[in-house]
Protein backbone atom coordinates (compact mmCIF):
# COMPACT_ATOMS: atom_id res chain seq x y z
CA UNK A 1 0.00 0.00 0.00
CA UNK A 2 2.77 2.46 0.92
CA UNK A 3 4.61 1.80 -2.33
CA UNK A 4 1.38 2.48 -4.25
CA UNK A 5 0.88 5.73 -2.36
CA UNK A 6 4.47 6.78 -3.08
CA UNK A 7 3.95 6.11 -6.76
CA UNK A 8 0.75 8.13 -6.70
CA UNK A 9 2.58 11.02 -5.08
CA UNK A 10 5.35 10.90 -7.67
CA UNK A 11 2.78 10.93 -10.49
CA UNK A 12 0.64 13.70 -8.95
CA UNK A 13 -0.41 16.43 -11.34
CA UNK A 14 -1.01 19.88 -9.85
CA UNK A 15 -3.47 22.22 -11.56
CA UNK A 16 -2.29 25.64 -10.37
CA UNK A 17 -5.09 28.23 -10.29
CA UNK A 18 -3.60 30.25 -7.48
CA UNK A 19 -0.41 31.80 -8.82
CA UNK A 20 -2.20 33.68 -11.58
CA UNK A 21 -5.40 34.05 -9.55
CA UNK A 22 -5.29 35.27 -5.98
CA UNK A 23 -1.50 35.11 -6.12
CA UNK A 24 -1.50 37.93 -8.70
CA UNK A 25 1.47 36.35 -10.56
CA UNK A 26 3.71 37.10 -7.60
CA UNK A 27 7.26 35.81 -8.19
CA UNK A 28 7.26 34.10 -4.81
CA UNK A 29 4.39 31.79 -5.83
CA UNK A 30 5.69 31.20 -9.34
CA UNK A 31 9.17 30.30 -8.06
CA UNK A 32 7.66 27.78 -5.63
CA UNK A 33 6.82 25.40 -8.48
CA UNK A 34 10.30 25.81 -9.95
CA UNK A 35 12.07 24.82 -6.75
CA UNK A 36 11.40 21.08 -7.00
CA UNK A 37 13.42 20.39 -10.13
CA UNK A 38 12.43 19.15 -13.56
CA UNK A 39 10.01 16.47 -12.30
CA UNK A 40 8.07 19.01 -10.25
CA UNK A 41 7.88 21.43 -13.15
CA UNK A 42 6.44 18.71 -15.39
CA UNK A 43 3.78 17.84 -12.74
CA UNK A 44 2.41 21.41 -12.61
CA UNK A 45 -0.14 22.77 -15.06
CA UNK A 46 -0.54 26.54 -14.70
CA UNK A 47 -3.93 28.01 -15.58
CA UNK A 48 -3.11 31.41 -17.02
CA UNK A 49 -6.60 32.86 -16.56
CA UNK A 50 -8.27 31.05 -13.63
CA UNK A 51 -11.01 33.70 -13.49
CA UNK A 52 -12.43 31.96 -16.60
CA UNK A 53 -14.05 28.61 -15.62
CA UNK A 54 -13.64 27.35 -19.17
CA UNK A 55 -9.83 27.57 -18.80
CA UNK A 56 -9.90 25.36 -15.69
CA UNK A 57 -12.30 22.87 -17.28
CA UNK A 58 -10.02 22.61 -20.30
CA UNK A 59 -6.97 21.95 -18.12
CA UNK A 60 -8.78 19.25 -16.13
CA UNK A 61 -10.15 17.54 -19.23
CA UNK A 62 -6.77 17.49 -20.97
CA UNK A 63 -5.03 16.19 -17.86
CA UNK A 64 -7.65 13.47 -17.37
CA UNK A 65 -7.51 12.43 -21.02
CA UNK A 66 -3.71 12.18 -20.90
CA UNK A 67 -3.92 9.85 -17.93
CA UNK A 68 -6.93 7.79 -19.14
CA UNK A 69 -7.00 4.37 -17.57
CA UNK A 70 -5.13 5.51 -14.46
CA UNK A 71 -7.11 6.15 -11.29
CA UNK A 72 -6.89 9.82 -10.32
CA UNK A 73 -7.68 11.93 -7.27
CA UNK A 74 -8.68 15.56 -7.59
CA UNK A 75 -8.57 17.88 -4.57
CA UNK A 76 -10.16 21.31 -5.03
CA UNK A 77 -9.05 23.72 -2.30
CA UNK A 78 -11.34 25.43 -1.93
CA UNK A 79 -14.80 26.05 -3.38
CA UNK A 80 -15.04 29.14 -1.21
CA UNK A 81 -11.84 30.50 -2.78
CA UNK A 82 -13.08 29.66 -6.28
CA UNK A 83 -16.32 31.48 -5.54
CA UNK A 84 -14.31 34.53 -4.50
CA UNK A 85 -12.43 34.26 -7.81
CA UNK A 86 -15.47 33.72 -10.04
CA UNK A 87 -17.89 35.90 -8.04
CA UNK A 88 -21.06 33.94 -8.86
CA UNK A 89 -22.49 30.87 -7.10
CA UNK A 90 -24.31 29.76 -10.25
CA UNK A 91 -21.04 29.75 -12.22
CA UNK A 92 -19.44 27.47 -9.62
CA UNK A 93 -22.49 25.17 -9.60
CA UNK A 94 -22.58 24.94 -13.42
CA UNK A 95 -18.88 24.14 -13.51
CA UNK A 96 -19.05 21.29 -11.02
CA UNK A 97 -22.38 20.05 -12.32
CA UNK A 98 -20.73 19.66 -15.73
CA UNK A 99 -17.25 18.49 -14.75
CA UNK A 100 -18.15 15.98 -12.02
CA UNK A 101 -19.84 13.38 -14.27
CA UNK A 102 -16.84 13.58 -16.61
CA UNK A 103 -14.48 13.01 -13.70
CA UNK A 104 -16.50 9.96 -12.66
CA UNK A 105 -16.28 8.64 -16.25
CA UNK A 106 -12.48 8.99 -16.01
CA UNK A 107 -12.47 6.66 -12.97
CA UNK A 108 -11.46 9.45 -10.61
CA UNK A 109 -12.26 10.65 -7.11
CA UNK A 110 -12.68 14.38 -6.52
CA UNK A 111 -12.57 16.20 -3.18
CA UNK A 112 -13.31 19.81 -2.42
CA UNK A 113 -13.51 21.97 0.67
CA UNK A 114 -15.81 24.86 1.47
CA UNK A 115 -16.78 27.00 4.45
CA UNK A 116 -20.50 26.45 5.03
CA UNK A 117 -20.99 29.75 6.87
CA UNK A 118 -19.77 31.65 3.79
CA UNK A 119 -22.52 30.35 1.49
CA UNK A 120 -26.29 30.43 1.11
CA UNK A 121 -28.46 27.41 1.96
CA UNK A 122 -29.48 27.21 -1.71
CA UNK A 123 -25.85 26.91 -2.81
CA UNK A 124 -25.08 24.27 -0.16
CA UNK A 125 -28.14 22.21 -1.11
CA UNK A 126 -27.10 22.14 -4.77
CA UNK A 127 -23.49 21.27 -3.91
CA UNK A 128 -24.80 18.33 -1.87
CA UNK A 129 -26.87 17.27 -4.87
CA UNK A 130 -23.85 16.92 -7.17
CA UNK A 131 -21.75 15.32 -4.44
CA UNK A 132 -21.68 11.67 -3.43
CA UNK A 133 -20.76 12.24 0.23
CA UNK A 134 -20.65 15.44 2.29
CA UNK A 135 -18.85 15.49 5.64
CA UNK A 136 -19.43 18.61 7.71
CA UNK A 137 -17.14 19.49 10.60
CA UNK A 138 -18.52 21.94 13.12
CA UNK A 139 -18.78 22.92 16.79
CA UNK A 140 -21.78 21.98 18.95
CA UNK A 141 -21.82 23.23 22.57
CA UNK A 142 -18.03 23.60 22.45
CA UNK A 143 -17.43 20.05 21.13
CA UNK A 144 -16.25 19.22 17.62
CA UNK A 145 -18.84 17.34 15.56
CA UNK A 146 -18.77 15.38 12.33
CA UNK A 147 -22.02 15.18 10.33
CA UNK A 148 -22.66 12.87 7.39
CA UNK A 149 -24.96 15.04 5.28
CA UNK A 150 -25.63 12.82 2.27
CA UNK A 151 -24.89 9.38 1.01
CA UNK A 152 -26.87 8.66 -2.15
CA UNK A 153 -29.36 5.79 -1.79
CA UNK A 154 -28.01 4.84 1.66
CA UNK A 155 -30.18 4.10 4.68
CA UNK A 156 -28.78 5.09 8.07
CA UNK A 157 -30.12 6.68 11.25
CA UNK A 158 -26.82 8.62 11.51
CA UNK A 159 -27.33 10.62 8.31
CA UNK A 160 -27.82 14.30 9.11
CA UNK A 161 -27.15 13.84 12.84
CA UNK A 162 -24.03 15.52 14.34
CA UNK A 163 -21.65 13.01 15.98
CA UNK A 164 -18.99 14.02 18.49
CA UNK A 165 -15.43 13.16 17.54
CA UNK A 166 -11.83 13.57 18.63
CA UNK A 167 -8.48 12.73 17.09
CA UNK A 168 -6.57 9.92 18.83
CA UNK A 169 -3.08 9.00 17.56
CA UNK A 170 -3.83 10.74 14.28
CA UNK A 171 -7.06 8.79 13.75
CA UNK A 172 -10.67 9.98 13.86
CA UNK A 173 -12.58 8.61 16.86
CA UNK A 174 -16.38 9.00 16.66
CA UNK A 175 -18.21 9.29 19.98
CA UNK A 176 -21.79 8.81 18.87
CA UNK A 177 -24.31 10.70 20.99
CA UNK A 178 -27.28 8.67 22.17
CA UNK A 179 -30.81 9.56 21.10
CA UNK A 180 -31.65 10.36 24.73
CA UNK A 181 -28.73 12.78 24.96
CA UNK A 182 -29.81 14.57 21.78
CA UNK A 183 -33.40 14.87 22.99
CA UNK A 184 -32.27 16.22 26.37
CA UNK A 185 -29.97 18.70 24.64
CA UNK A 186 -32.79 19.87 22.35
CA UNK A 187 -35.22 20.36 25.24
CA UNK A 188 -32.55 22.24 27.22
CA UNK A 189 -31.94 24.62 24.34
CA UNK A 190 -35.69 25.10 23.87
CA UNK A 191 -35.90 26.08 27.53
CA UNK A 192 -33.21 28.69 26.92
CA UNK A 193 -35.09 29.93 23.84
CA UNK A 194 -38.11 30.72 26.04
CA UNK A 195 -36.19 33.82 27.12
CA UNK A 196 -37.38 35.39 23.83
CA UNK A 197 -41.02 34.28 24.34
CA UNK A 198 -42.35 37.85 24.47
CA UNK A 199 -41.11 38.31 20.89
CA UNK A 200 -42.75 35.38 19.05
CA UNK A 201 -40.90 35.75 15.73
CA UNK A 202 -37.53 35.78 17.51
CA UNK A 203 -38.58 32.67 19.47
CA UNK A 204 -39.61 30.84 16.27
CA UNK A 205 -36.33 31.72 14.52
CA UNK A 206 -34.37 30.35 17.52
CA UNK A 207 -36.56 27.22 17.43
CA UNK A 208 -35.51 26.68 13.82
CA UNK A 209 -31.84 26.98 14.81
CA UNK A 210 -32.29 24.44 17.63
CA UNK A 211 -34.00 21.89 15.36
CA UNK A 212 -31.32 22.30 12.71
CA UNK A 213 -28.52 21.81 15.23
CA UNK A 214 -30.02 18.95 17.26
CA UNK A 215 -32.14 16.97 14.74
CA UNK A 216 -30.11 17.51 11.57
CA UNK A 217 -33.00 19.41 9.96
CA UNK A 218 -32.35 20.45 6.35
CA UNK A 219 -35.22 22.91 6.20
CA UNK A 220 -37.97 23.95 8.55
CA UNK A 221 -40.90 26.36 8.70
CA UNK A 222 -43.39 27.81 11.12
CA UNK A 223 -46.64 28.83 9.40
CA UNK A 224 -49.44 30.77 11.09
CA UNK A 225 -53.00 31.37 10.01
CA UNK A 226 -53.79 34.88 8.78
CA UNK A 227 -57.43 35.14 9.88
CA UNK A 228 -58.07 38.19 7.74
CA UNK A 229 -57.22 36.47 4.44
CA UNK A 230 -57.70 32.83 5.52
CA UNK A 231 -54.14 32.05 4.38
CA UNK A 232 -51.23 30.20 5.97
CA UNK A 233 -48.02 32.26 5.86
CA UNK A 234 -44.42 31.47 6.83
CA UNK A 235 -43.31 33.52 9.86
CA UNK A 236 -39.99 31.73 10.53
CA UNK A 237 -37.83 29.35 8.52
CA UNK A 238 -34.47 27.61 8.22
CA UNK A 239 -32.83 26.79 4.89
CA UNK A 240 -35.04 29.11 2.82
CA UNK A 241 -34.13 32.36 1.10
CA UNK A 242 -36.30 35.46 1.48
CA UNK A 243 -37.85 34.85 -1.94
CA UNK A 244 -38.58 31.21 -1.08
CA UNK A 245 -40.20 32.30 2.19
CA UNK A 246 -42.41 34.76 0.34
CA UNK A 247 -43.66 31.97 -1.95
CA UNK A 248 -44.63 29.82 1.04
CA UNK A 249 -48.35 30.68 1.21
CA UNK A 250 -51.10 28.05 1.46
CA UNK A 251 -54.86 27.80 1.71
CA UNK A 252 -56.28 25.74 4.56
CA UNK A 253 -56.41 22.14 3.32
CA UNK A 254 -53.90 22.80 0.51
CA UNK A 255 -50.88 20.52 0.38
CA UNK A 256 -49.57 18.55 3.33
CA UNK A 257 -49.15 21.63 5.56
CA UNK A 258 -52.66 22.90 4.77
CA UNK A 259 -54.06 19.41 5.46
CA UNK A 260 -52.40 19.32 8.91
CA UNK A 261 -53.92 22.71 9.80
CA UNK A 262 -57.35 21.63 8.52
CA UNK A 263 -57.44 18.29 10.38
CA UNK A 264 -55.35 19.25 13.41
CA UNK A 265 -53.46 15.95 13.02
CA UNK A 266 -49.68 15.47 12.42
CA UNK A 267 -48.24 13.99 9.24
CA UNK A 268 -45.06 11.95 8.66
CA UNK A 269 -43.97 11.42 5.04
CA UNK A 270 -40.89 9.14 4.64
CA UNK A 271 -40.18 10.45 1.11
CA UNK A 272 -41.87 13.65 -0.02
CA UNK A 273 -41.08 12.95 -3.67
CA UNK A 274 -43.44 9.96 -3.57
CA UNK A 275 -46.40 11.84 -2.04
CA UNK A 276 -48.75 13.47 -4.58
CA UNK A 277 -49.88 16.06 -2.02
CA UNK A 278 -46.41 17.61 -1.83
CA UNK A 279 -46.50 21.02 -3.58
CA UNK A 280 -42.92 22.35 -3.16
CA UNK A 281 -44.51 25.80 -3.18
CA UNK A 282 -41.22 27.42 -2.08
CA UNK A 283 -39.30 25.63 -4.93
CA UNK A 284 -36.45 25.02 -2.46
CA UNK A 285 -36.29 21.24 -3.00
CA UNK A 286 -35.66 20.93 -6.76
CA UNK A 287 -31.97 20.17 -6.19
CA UNK A 288 -32.84 17.14 -4.01
CA UNK A 289 -35.24 15.38 -6.37
CA UNK A 290 -32.90 12.39 -6.79
CA UNK A 291 -32.52 11.47 -3.12
CA UNK A 292 -35.19 10.80 -0.48
CA UNK A 293 -36.15 13.47 2.01
CA UNK A 294 -38.51 12.86 4.92
CA UNK A 295 -41.10 15.45 5.97
CA UNK A 296 -42.73 15.87 9.39
CA UNK A 297 -45.48 18.39 10.10
CA UNK A 298 -47.33 18.95 13.40
CA UNK A 299 -50.16 21.38 14.22
CA UNK A 300 -49.89 24.38 16.55
CA UNK A 301 -52.95 24.45 18.80
CA UNK A 302 -54.30 26.97 21.30
CA UNK A 303 -57.17 25.61 23.40
CA UNK A 304 -58.03 22.95 20.79
CA UNK A 305 -57.95 25.53 17.97
CA UNK A 306 -55.35 24.96 15.24
CA UNK A 307 -53.60 28.26 14.50
CA UNK A 308 -50.64 27.07 12.40
CA UNK A 309 -48.11 24.32 11.85
CA UNK A 310 -44.45 23.44 12.49
CA UNK A 311 -42.67 21.35 9.85
CA UNK A 312 -39.21 20.11 8.96
CA UNK A 313 -37.36 18.31 6.16
CA UNK A 314 -34.75 15.80 7.24
CA UNK A 315 -32.62 13.18 5.46
CA UNK A 316 -34.32 9.85 4.97
CA UNK A 317 -34.49 7.77 8.16
CA UNK A 318 -36.00 4.51 9.30
CA UNK A 319 -39.57 4.54 10.62
CA UNK A 320 -38.58 4.25 14.29
CA UNK A 321 -36.36 7.33 13.99
CA UNK A 322 -39.12 9.32 12.29
CA UNK A 323 -41.55 8.33 15.06
CA UNK A 324 -39.12 9.64 17.68
CA UNK A 325 -38.67 12.88 15.71
CA UNK A 326 -42.47 13.26 15.53
CA UNK A 327 -42.78 12.88 19.30
CA UNK A 328 -40.04 15.45 19.91
CA UNK A 329 -41.43 17.88 17.33
CA UNK A 330 -44.86 17.64 19.00
CA UNK A 331 -43.30 18.76 22.30
CA UNK A 332 -41.64 21.72 20.54
CA UNK A 333 -44.98 22.57 18.90
CA UNK A 334 -46.69 22.59 22.33
CA UNK A 335 -44.08 25.04 23.65
CA UNK A 336 -44.52 27.22 20.57
CA UNK A 337 -48.30 27.22 20.98
CA UNK A 338 -47.94 28.34 24.61
CA UNK A 339 -45.75 31.24 23.46
CA UNK A 340 -48.49 32.26 21.02
CA UNK A 341 -51.16 31.96 23.73
CA UNK A 342 -49.21 34.11 26.20
CA UNK A 343 -48.69 36.83 23.61
CA UNK A 344 -52.36 36.66 22.64
CA UNK A 345 -53.39 37.21 26.27
CA UNK A 346 -50.94 40.08 26.59
CA UNK A 347 -52.33 41.68 23.44
CA UNK A 348 -55.90 41.33 24.77
CA UNK A 349 -54.85 42.97 28.04
CA UNK A 350 -53.09 45.73 26.14
CA UNK A 351 -56.18 46.32 24.00
CA UNK A 352 -58.37 46.50 27.13
CA UNK A 353 -56.05 49.11 28.64
CA UNK A 354 -56.25 51.16 25.45
CA UNK A 355 -60.06 50.94 25.48
CA UNK A 356 -60.15 52.09 29.11
CA UNK A 357 -57.82 54.96 28.26
CA UNK A 358 -60.02 56.02 25.37
CA UNK A 359 -63.12 55.90 27.59
CA UNK A 360 -61.37 58.03 30.21
CA UNK A 361 -60.36 60.58 27.57
CA UNK A 362 -63.95 60.75 26.31
CA UNK A 363 -65.26 61.24 29.86
CA UNK A 364 -62.77 64.02 30.54
CA UNK A 365 -63.64 65.74 27.29
CA UNK A 366 -67.34 65.46 28.11
CA UNK A 367 -66.86 66.77 31.65
CA UNK A 368 -64.72 69.74 30.62
CA UNK A 369 -66.32 70.63 27.30
CA UNK A 370 -66.94 74.29 26.53
CA UNK A 371 -70.64 74.01 27.40
CA UNK A 372 -69.77 73.26 31.03
CA UNK A 373 -68.49 76.75 31.83
CA UNK A 374 -69.63 78.97 34.68
CA UNK A 375 -72.24 81.49 33.56
CA UNK A 376 -72.31 80.00 30.04
CA UNK A 377 -69.32 82.23 29.26
CA UNK A 378 -67.85 81.86 25.80
CA UNK A 379 -64.40 83.10 26.79
CA UNK A 380 -63.53 81.69 30.22
CA UNK A 381 -63.15 78.00 31.09
CA UNK A 382 -63.26 76.69 34.67
CA UNK A 383 -59.73 75.59 35.58
CA UNK A 384 -57.47 75.37 38.62
CA UNK A 385 -54.65 77.91 38.28
CA UNK A 386 -51.59 79.01 40.24
CA UNK A 387 -50.47 82.58 39.60
CA UNK A 388 -47.54 84.66 40.85
CA UNK A 389 -46.82 88.38 40.74
CA UNK A 390 -44.32 90.86 42.15
CA UNK A 391 -46.87 93.70 42.40
CA UNK A 392 -49.56 94.52 44.94
CA UNK A 393 -52.81 93.35 43.37
CA UNK A 394 -54.84 95.19 45.97
CA UNK A 395 -53.17 98.48 45.06
CA UNK A 396 -53.57 97.71 41.35
CA UNK A 397 -57.26 96.89 41.97
CA UNK A 398 -57.74 100.17 43.85
CA UNK A 399 -56.16 102.11 40.97
CA UNK A 400 -58.34 100.30 38.42
CA UNK A 401 -55.37 98.60 36.73
CA UNK A 402 -56.55 95.02 37.54
CA UNK A 403 -59.91 93.34 36.87
CA UNK A 404 -61.96 92.79 40.02
CA UNK A 405 -63.57 89.48 38.89
CA UNK A 406 -60.15 88.01 38.01
CA UNK A 407 -58.71 89.15 41.35
CA UNK A 408 -61.35 87.27 43.36
CA UNK A 409 -61.02 84.20 41.12
CA UNK A 410 -57.25 84.08 41.82
CA UNK A 411 -57.21 85.28 45.41
CA UNK A 412 -58.29 81.99 47.06
CA UNK A 413 -55.17 80.89 48.99
CA UNK A 414 -52.71 83.82 48.86
CA UNK A 415 -49.09 83.02 49.79
CA UNK A 416 -46.70 85.88 50.52
CA UNK A 417 -43.08 85.08 49.66
CA UNK A 418 -40.56 87.76 50.65
CA UNK A 419 -38.01 88.83 48.02
CA UNK A 420 -34.66 87.08 48.10
CA UNK A 421 -32.89 90.14 49.53
CA UNK A 422 -35.05 89.78 52.68
CA UNK A 423 -34.15 86.12 53.21
CA UNK A 424 -30.46 85.97 52.40
CA UNK A 425 -30.05 82.88 54.60
CA UNK A 426 -31.73 80.89 51.76
CA UNK A 427 -29.01 81.85 49.26
CA UNK A 428 -26.43 79.11 50.18
CA UNK A 429 -29.13 76.43 50.03
CA UNK A 430 -30.39 77.71 46.66
CA UNK A 431 -26.82 77.86 45.31
CA UNK A 432 -26.30 74.19 46.28
CA UNK A 433 -29.55 73.23 44.59
CA UNK A 434 -28.78 75.05 41.34
CA UNK A 435 -25.22 73.68 41.24
CA UNK A 436 -26.57 70.13 41.49
CA UNK A 437 -29.26 70.78 38.86
CA UNK A 438 -27.03 72.30 36.19
CA UNK A 439 -24.14 69.92 36.84
CA UNK A 440 -26.55 67.08 36.07
CA UNK A 441 -27.99 68.72 32.95
CA UNK A 442 -24.58 69.70 31.51
CA UNK A 443 -22.49 66.73 32.62
CA UNK A 444 -20.22 68.98 34.72
CA UNK A 445 -18.71 68.64 38.19
CA UNK A 446 -18.62 72.20 39.54
CA UNK A 447 -18.98 71.61 43.28
CA UNK A 448 -16.83 74.27 44.95
CA UNK A 449 -17.54 77.95 45.62
CA UNK A 450 -15.07 80.29 47.28
CA UNK A 451 -15.86 82.35 50.36
CA UNK A 452 -15.29 85.53 48.34
CA UNK A 453 -17.86 84.51 45.73
CA UNK A 454 -20.39 83.60 48.43
CA UNK A 455 -19.87 86.99 50.12
CA UNK A 456 -20.74 88.73 46.85
CA UNK A 457 -23.83 86.55 46.37
CA UNK A 458 -24.98 87.31 49.92
CA UNK A 459 -24.39 91.06 49.56
CA UNK A 460 -26.15 91.49 46.18
CA UNK A 461 -29.77 92.75 46.27
CA UNK A 462 -31.11 90.29 43.62
CA UNK A 463 -33.81 92.44 42.03
CA UNK A 464 -34.69 89.48 39.81
CA UNK A 465 -35.10 87.27 42.90
CA UNK A 466 -34.56 83.49 42.67
CA UNK A 467 -34.73 83.43 38.84
CA UNK A 468 -31.81 85.84 38.62
CA UNK A 469 -29.77 83.75 41.08
CA UNK A 470 -30.57 80.61 39.09
CA UNK A 471 -29.40 82.24 35.83
CA UNK A 472 -26.21 83.36 37.57
CA UNK A 473 -25.37 79.83 38.79
CA UNK A 474 -26.32 78.22 35.46
CA UNK A 475 -23.95 80.60 33.64
CA UNK A 476 -21.18 79.83 36.12
CA UNK A 477 -21.58 76.03 35.74
CA UNK A 478 -21.64 76.16 31.93
CA UNK A 479 -18.63 78.48 31.63
CA UNK A 480 -16.48 77.05 34.45
CA UNK A 481 -13.38 75.25 33.12
CA UNK A 482 -12.86 73.40 36.39
CA UNK A 483 -14.70 72.37 39.53
CA UNK A 484 -14.79 75.79 41.26
CA UNK A 485 -16.98 78.87 40.78
CA UNK A 486 -14.51 81.77 40.61
CA UNK A 487 -15.07 85.54 40.77
CA UNK A 488 -14.55 85.85 37.00
CA UNK A 489 -17.70 83.82 36.39
CA UNK A 490 -20.04 86.21 38.27
CA UNK A 491 -22.15 88.77 36.33
CA UNK A 492 -20.83 92.38 36.29
CA UNK A 493 -23.77 93.66 38.34
CA UNK A 494 -22.94 91.21 41.16
CA UNK A 495 -19.24 92.10 41.07
CA UNK A 496 -20.06 95.82 41.14
CA UNK A 497 -21.94 95.40 44.40
CA UNK A 498 -19.01 94.80 46.75
CA UNK A 499 -20.02 93.23 50.05
CA UNK A 500 -19.68 95.46 53.07
CA UNK A 501 -16.63 94.57 55.10
CA UNK A 502 -17.36 93.52 58.68
CA UNK A 503 -16.59 96.19 61.26
CA UNK A 504 -13.23 95.81 62.85
CA UNK A 505 -12.31 96.80 66.36
CA UNK A 506 -9.87 99.52 67.15
CA UNK A 507 -6.25 99.08 66.31
CA UNK A 508 -5.36 98.88 69.98
CA UNK A 509 -7.99 96.19 70.58
CA UNK A 510 -6.74 94.16 67.63
CA UNK A 511 -3.13 94.47 68.79
CA UNK A 512 -4.13 93.32 72.29
CA UNK A 513 -5.96 90.25 70.90
CA UNK A 514 -2.96 89.35 68.72
CA UNK A 515 -0.60 89.55 71.73
CA UNK A 516 -2.94 87.39 73.83
CA UNK A 517 -3.06 84.74 71.05
CA UNK A 518 0.74 84.85 70.72
CA UNK A 519 1.17 84.33 74.48
CA UNK A 520 -1.33 81.47 74.41
CA UNK A 521 0.57 79.70 71.61
CA UNK A 522 3.92 80.13 73.41
CA UNK A 523 2.44 78.73 76.60
CA UNK A 524 0.91 75.59 75.05
CA UNK A 525 3.26 74.83 72.13
CA UNK A 526 7.05 74.62 72.42
CA UNK A 527 7.85 75.31 68.77
CA UNK A 528 6.23 76.95 65.74
CA UNK A 529 6.12 73.49 64.14
CA UNK A 530 3.96 72.19 67.00
CA UNK A 531 1.64 75.18 66.67
CA UNK A 532 1.31 74.63 62.90
CA UNK A 533 0.38 71.01 63.50
CA UNK A 534 -2.39 72.12 65.85
CA UNK A 535 -3.96 74.45 63.25
CA UNK A 536 -6.97 72.19 62.54
CA UNK A 537 -7.69 71.72 66.22
CA UNK A 538 -7.50 75.48 66.90
CA UNK A 539 -9.75 76.20 63.94
CA UNK A 540 -12.30 73.72 65.29
CA UNK A 541 -12.21 75.29 68.74
CA UNK A 542 -12.81 78.77 67.33
CA UNK A 543 -15.61 77.52 65.06
CA UNK A 544 -17.26 75.72 68.01
CA UNK A 545 -17.15 78.88 70.13
CA UNK A 546 -18.64 80.98 67.31
CA UNK A 547 -21.46 78.49 66.67
CA UNK A 548 -22.17 78.12 70.37
CA UNK A 549 -22.33 81.90 70.89
CA UNK A 550 -24.53 82.40 67.82
CA UNK A 551 -27.03 79.77 68.98
CA UNK A 552 -27.05 81.26 72.48
CA UNK A 553 -27.96 84.63 70.96
CA UNK A 554 -30.90 83.01 69.12
CA UNK A 555 -29.48 83.13 65.58
CA UNK A 556 -31.29 80.75 63.18
CA UNK A 557 -29.42 77.88 61.54
CA UNK A 558 -30.05 79.33 58.07
CA UNK A 559 -28.52 82.68 58.98
CA UNK A 560 -25.62 81.04 60.82
CA UNK A 561 -24.87 78.73 57.87
CA UNK A 562 -24.85 81.72 55.52
CA UNK A 563 -22.49 83.66 57.82
CA UNK A 564 -20.09 80.71 58.04
CA UNK A 565 -20.31 79.94 54.30
CA UNK A 566 -21.66 76.44 55.01
CA UNK A 567 -24.65 74.52 53.75
CA UNK A 568 -27.32 73.70 56.33
CA UNK A 569 -26.43 70.00 56.04
CA UNK A 570 -22.76 70.73 56.83
CA UNK A 571 -23.80 72.95 59.75
CA UNK A 572 -25.92 70.17 61.23
CA UNK A 573 -22.92 67.80 60.99
CA UNK A 574 -20.79 70.38 62.82
CA UNK A 575 -23.41 70.62 65.60
CA UNK A 576 -23.28 66.84 66.03
CA UNK A 577 -19.45 66.81 66.01
CA UNK A 578 -19.24 69.60 68.62
CA UNK A 579 -22.03 68.15 70.74
CA UNK A 580 -24.08 71.34 70.59
CA UNK A 581 -27.82 71.46 71.16
CA UNK A 582 -29.49 72.56 67.89
CA UNK A 583 -32.85 73.16 69.49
Amino acid sequence: MSASIDRRRRSAQVIDCFSSGKGNNDKVFLDFYESGGEASRRSVVHVAHPGDPAQLEKALTETGAAGRGINAWYVFDSLTGMLDLWGDEDVVLRFFGHICPRLYDLNTIAYWFLETEAHSQRFLAKVRHITQVVLEIGISRGIRTLTLRKAAHRRSTAIGVPQWFRVVDGKLAIAAESREDRELSLLTRMGEALGTALTPNAFFEETMNVLAGELGMIRGTVVLLDRTLGKLRIVAAHGLSSAERARGEYDIGEGITGHVVKTGLPEVVPDIHKDARFLNRTTARHAEATWPVAFICVPLKIDHETVGALSLDRPFAVESTLDKDLRLLSIVASLSAQVLKINRLLQVEKDEILVRDEQMVRELRSRYRLENLIGQSKSIQQILATAATNMSLKEALRQGRFRQDLYYRLNVVPIHLPPLRERREDIPMLVDHFLEKYNRENGKNVTKISREVLDHLLAYAWPGNVRELENCIEHAVVMSPGSTVSMSLLPPEVLANLPAKPPRGSSASADKMEKELEALLERHYKTAEDAAGAKEGLHGMIERLIISQALAEGMSQRTLAAKLGLSRTTLRKRLQEYGLDSS
